[in-house]
């Protein structure tokens, strides 16, 4: 503990022992020096170790005894005065620190032995000072005999200690400004000095300003308020012109440079002769010192001096030299000085709202007395404490509990639980800390006990007891224990007040004392009589009292007023004129229903007014006006009972019943009315719309949704549509629930359902093309659908202004994907390019592109855009306008090669690119399958020369190249009496039919052999023939000419027979011209096709026609007839038919 102020005395008087033993010590003189060399040599200018070799100074100019950290040697001389000797002497060494009470810095005891009489002995003592600063030195001599003259036994002293001493022979971590350095020239100690200038056989400069600053120095551990001086000192020597100066500064703890000392003139400026050195004597607290004072505020951990030299422009000298520099400061206890300890020794427990008590006892293990400051934790809210002395004086946590060193304390923590805290054991921790260092503490831990408490306490009375006179009656009083243990509680009465006559005693049955557990009501009966002559209304009053049996502290008193009633007769029932109504009331509302009462007792009465909803709790009664009537004998009085619906209240809800209760208080008899049901709910009707989430812009082109709530606020279901205005009319609107249901109507349950409350969707269809930031301000109502009145029509409708967007969007129509296609066909496609947006858009670039991998020679194809015609570059953009919501036809027609592979796929792709914040690409690809092919090429051969006995000659060879089945149909054309024979059958008006089915072949042919028979008499005219398919396509057409020659009855007779086996001849040429022909056909089949005719994209396989190719049969004439078989002419022939085809049947049957 610091102390201030404090007074160091020389001496301290004792009396005189009255008993001579002969033995007289005292310490006469104390001396310090350095037992280690160097640390004399470094130390010594400025202790006050005393002669110094070579230095002439006085023996009382030294600043301090020795320097913190560095072993000292103490000399004690000890003399015995006395006549007798003294024995076994030891002496006692006591270095104090000064500004603590009793901080004992070093105690040291030695024992020396005899002292002779009349003699002087020495002895000396070394120890290592561990703090710096000013002490006090106490040397105390003892013998085991009894000193005669106690008054000199005790020699006291100052002891200062250095805290830095500096010899300049090592600047390293200084900071030297230019001009300063180490100087041999003259020093004191270590062989040079601090030096500004050139050494003393030259000046320094003018107008010189340099600084020499000691390394950052902790210092924050020094005294605040020290007693005694602290500051810096050294000596210097040397010379300086007038005007130049070496300043003291001392830095702050903002970094600031405050002066403390400067000095300026001559000491010496010769040294061959030797040097006389300087330093300062200073008056400061109380005392002349060679310590420059420095003040409390420089002493901080980044504390520095600095040496700070400056001259003018007018004279210079050799300059200062420094050596020996001193800091003396006092140095705080440090943090391991300090100990404590706590202990508990008791803790009386305690009940809610009193106060317990914990008994601890603190322990000041260390060096020096301390102020340790009590502070609690873990302490439960709302209760109270405080620190205090055994002598109930408290203790102030601020200012703390002083304990000296080795010293026990006994300390008491004081408690009270608050009000109704619950029992058992509350744990908390105490902690004493120290004043000075607030690290250094102790705690413990405390368990506070809350114990039950036993409280009795008597419910209020609600009801005034009432006795008619000249009766006994009974009354309960109810006690409940409010502690948390179980007790006994004595009754007992108190009836001074009671009128002459009236009683009161506890029931038979009632004991004068009762257990009750914590939290039990327990009722007490009693009996009372009131006498025969009390007026009525007179009063009589009574005392119950309760006591604890475990704490005679805890009581409770009832006072209980018993009153002398009357005896009552009265009636109360409904109004007549509200028997038959009907009570409606809206919810939350409020209804008034007036009741009377007649009071038949032959004397007035007073009566109390109540009601009683029976049923349903939610009601309320809210007033009852008047709550007390006075009625005269057989007199009547009303009151109105007011009662207020639940504002959650339904249409439809069963309603409570209502009984009117009346209580005289004269007598306290109580009566009531029947019980009425003529309570009913109104249905109110309020429905409400709420916008929930809108869409910050609508979009042309899309459906915009609006999320709304419709909600039911009445207390009944109702049905309601949903209206919106101001929209126009080219916008389609529908309401939809959150399953996507378009409704017309809109159901809302009462409110205790779950769908008083709907969730549904406005959809507004916007058309494209809408001009962009137009503003529509649509009104969104609710109505009920039968017109029922809406009680709040402010909720119904709501207002959403809402502006179009900007809608860029430019789209290719989408096309079937693959169509499928035949060899030859020109198939036309057509697409769109849309702007569905609502802003013209002035650059849409369009291109088109054919691709496939299945044909490698160009397909013939025309690209259009628009409906001019224009044929316009694949694979290359073309840049178009176009206006907002419209359209530009995209056309490409394909002409098909009739030599593309089947399944071949060619693909065609539309792409489009416009701007819209960058590049937008869209496309589309359309497949063209090729699956089908379907040709026909009709060879026709004949006869021109008809035979003269009258028929010619046809025939005809049909090819398909067909991947489905086909039918073909020929018709003949022919004059009157004109017949043909196909196949050896007459061929009728219907022409011939051939059916050639698509099986495993896409090529087939047939061949047909016609004859022309001449029946008539035309001799010249023509056939004419007409190939068509089963649709009626025309497939080929051809005519040939006959010119019969005139009959003859020979021809005329010419047999069927006959021309049955010349046609079977013939037959049998024209197939093998028919191979021929074939032949060539198949080589040369694409030059003799035509071009195909434009036919629909998809509407069956395309036709395929040729030209018609004309053979004619040139029969061949021998000049002799060829050789007959060897079995004669073959049968049914004539040697005119063997002329002609003779030879031909030979080759045939030499083939077979």
């Amino acid at each position: 503990m610091p102390v201030n102020n404090s007074i160091l005395t020389k001496q301290t008087a004792h009396e005189v022992n009255s008993k001579a033993t002969g033995v007289d010590l005292a310490v006469t003189e104390v001396d310090f020096s350095y037992p280690n060399a160097n640390d004399r040599g470094k130390y010594q200018m400025f202790s006050s170790n005393y002669p110094i070799a070579d230095f002439n100074k006085p023996e009382t100019l030294y600043v301090v005894d020795a320097v913190k950290d560095v072993e000292i040697e103490l000399t004690v001389l000890i003399s015995n005065t006395g006549t007798l000797d003294a024995t076994s002497v030891e002496v006692n060494i006591l270095i104090i620190h000064n500004e603590y009470l009793d901080f004992n810095l070093h105690n040291i005891t030695k024992v020396i032995g005899s002292v002779r009489a009349q003699s002087e002995i020495t002895s000396t003592v070394k120890f290592t000072p561990e703090y710096s600063g000013n002490h006090s030195l106490v040397v105390t001599p003892s013998s085991p005999t009894l000193d005669d003259n106690p008054s000199n036994d005790v020699y006291s002293s100052t002891f200062t200690v250095a805290n830095k001493y500096y010899n300049c022979n090592d600047l390293v971590a200084w900071t030297t400004g230019l001009g300063w350095a180490e100087n041999i020239d003259t020093f004191l100690s270590e062989g040079s000095a601090c030096h500004y200038g050139n050494g003393q056989s030259s000046t320094y400069s003018i107008n010189s300003n340099s600084d020499l600053i000691t390394p950052i120095l902790d210092m924050s551990d020094a005294i605040p308020n020290p007693t005694r001086t602290n500051g810096i000192t050294f000596f210097y020597t040397g010379s300086m012109a007038s005007g130049d100066y070496v300043r003291l500064y001392s830095k702050d703890i903002s970094n600031g440079w405050v002066e403390q000392a400067s000095i300026t003139g001559t000491i010496d400026n010769t040294f061959t002769d030797g040097a006389n050195w300087n330093t300062w004597s200073l008056n400061h607290a109380g005392a002349f010192s060679p310590l420059v004072p420095t003040n409390p505020q420089f002493f901080h951990s980044n504390s520095q001096y600095k040496f700070s030299f400056t001259s003018d422009s007018v004279n210079n000298d050799i300059g200062y030299w420094m050596d020996d520099i001193v800091i003396v400061y006092d140095q705080e206890a440090k943090p391991t000085e300090f100990e404590i300890s706590v202990s508990g020794l008791s803790v009386t427990k305690t009940v809610p709202g009193s106060w317990g008590k914990a008994t601890l006892q603190l322990t000041n293990n260390g060096n020096l007395s301390e102020i340790f400051n009590p502070s609690i934790q873990n302490l439960p809210g709302e209760w109270q404490y405080y620190f205090s002395h055994q002598s109930g004086v408290s203790i102030s946590e601020d200012n703390g509990v002083l304990v000296e060193k080795g010293q026990s304390k006994i300390i008491e923590l004081n408690y009270q639980p608050k009000v109704g805290e619950s029992t058992g054991f509350f744990p908390i921790q105490v902690e004493l800390s120290s004043s000075t260092h607030e690290v250094i503490s102790d705690s413990i831990n405390i368990q506070l006990e809350v114990e039950p408490d036993r409280i009795p306490k008597f419910s209020d009375i609600s009801v005034t007891p009432r006795c008619a006179p000249g009766n006994t009656c009974t009354f309960s009083a109810y006690l409940t224990n409010i502690g948390g243990a179980s007790d006994v509680f004595d009754l007992s009465l108190s009836y001074q007040n009671l009128p002459i006559g009236w009683s009161v005693a506890f029931a038979w049955n009632q004991p004068n004392s009762i257990y009750i557990q914590p939290g039990i009501l327990t009722e007490i009966l009693l009996t009372y009589t009131v006498s025969q002559d009390a007026v009525p209304d007179s009063l009589g009053i009574f005392l119950l009292h309760a006591n604890s049996q475990n704490d005679s502290s805890r009581s409770d008193t009832l006072e209980v007023t018993v009153t002398a009633s009357m005896v009552s007769d009265a009636s109360v029932f409904l109004q007549d004129s509200q028997v038959d109504t009907t009570w409606a009331v809206n919810p939350g509302e409020f209804v008034s229903i007036t009741f009377e009462i007649i009071n038949n007792a032959s004397v007035q009465d007073i009566f109390s007014t109540s009601a009683e909803i029976i049923g349903f709790n939610d009601w309320a009664v809210v007033d009852i006006v008047p709550e007390q009537m006075f009625l005269n004998s057989k007199s009547s009085g009303t009151f109105v009972v007011t009662l207020q619906s639940p504002e959650s209240a339904q249409y439809g809800d069963n309603c409570p019943s209502i009984i009117a209760e009346i209580n005289s208080q004269r007598s306290g008899q109580n009566y009531q009315s029947k019980t009425y049901e003529n309570l009913a709910i109104r249905q109110v009707n309020d429905v409400s719309i709420l916008e929930v989430n809108s869409p910050d812009e609508i979009i042309p082109g899309q459906i915009n949704n609006f999320n709304l709530t419709i909600e039911n606020l009445g207390n009944g279901p109702v049905t309601s549509t949903v209206t919106v205005d101001n929209i126009p009319s080219s916008w389609d609107w529908w309401i939809q629930d959150e399953n996507e249901q378009i409704l017309t109507t809109v159901q809302l349950s009462e409110r205790s359902e779950f769908t008083y409350l709907q969730d549904l969707h406005l959809m507004i269809d916007v058309p494209a093309g809408v001009e962009p930031n137009t503003m529509f301000e649509l009104s969104i109502a609710v109505n009920i659908v039968d017109n029922t009145e809406d009680i709040d029509i402010a909720n119904n409708a709501i207002t959403i202004q809402v502006f179009t967007a900007t809608v860029r969007n430019v789209t290719l129509l989408t096309l079937e994907s693959p169509i499928f296609t035949g060899v030859g066909n020109i198939t036309k496609l057509q697409s769109y390019v849309l702007n569905l947006g609502n802003i013209d858009e002035g650059e849409v670039q369009i291109r088109a592109q054919i691709t496939t991998t299945d044909y490698s020679a160009p397909i013939e194809s025309y690209f259009t855009i628009g409906t001019v015609g224009i044929i316009y570059d694949l694979d290359i953009f073309h840049t178009i306008t176009l206006a907002k919501n419209s359209s530009r036809l995209l056309g490409m027609d394909i002409v098909l090669p009739q030599d593309i592979p089947i399944d071949s796929t060619i693909s065609v792709l539309f792409e489009l690119q416009y701007i819209d914040g960058g590049i937008i690409t869209k496309s589309q690809n359309v497949d063209l399958i090729v699956n089908h092919v379907r040709k026909f090429a009709t060879l026709y051969g004949q006869s021109a020369n008809p035979l003269a006995d009258g028929y010619g000659k046809l025939w005809i060879n049909h090819t398909i190249e067909s991947t489905s089945d086909e039918i073909i149909t020929i018709n003949f054309g022919k004059p009157d009496n004109w017949n043909l024979l196909c196949q050896s059958e007459l061929v009728n008006d219907s022409g011939l039919t051939i059916q050639s089915s698509f099986s495993g072949s896409i090529i087939r042919t047939s061949s047909i052999y016609c004859e022309v028979l001449n029946d008539g008499t035309i001799l010249l005219d023509e056939v004419t023939i007409s190939i068509t398919d089963q649709n009626g396509n025309q497939l080929s057409q051809n005519a040939f000419s006959y010119n019969f020659p005139e009959k003859t009855t020979e021809s005329q007779s010419f047999s069927v027979k006959v021309i049955g086996g010349v046609s079977t001849l013939v037959l049998i040429i024209i197939a093998g011209l028919i191979i021929t022909i074939n032949k060539n056909r198949d080589k040369n089949l694409e030059d003799t096709e035509s071009k195909p005719v434009i036919g629909p994209p998809i509407s069956g396989p395309p036709i395929t026609t040729q030209h018609n190719t004309n053979y004619t049969l040139q029969p061949t004439i021998n000049e002799t007839s060829p050789p007959l078989p060897e079995t004669g002419l073959p049968q049914g022939w004539t040697m005119e038919q063997w002329e002609y085809y003779g030879q031909q049947y030979l080759e045939m049957t030499n083939r077979q």
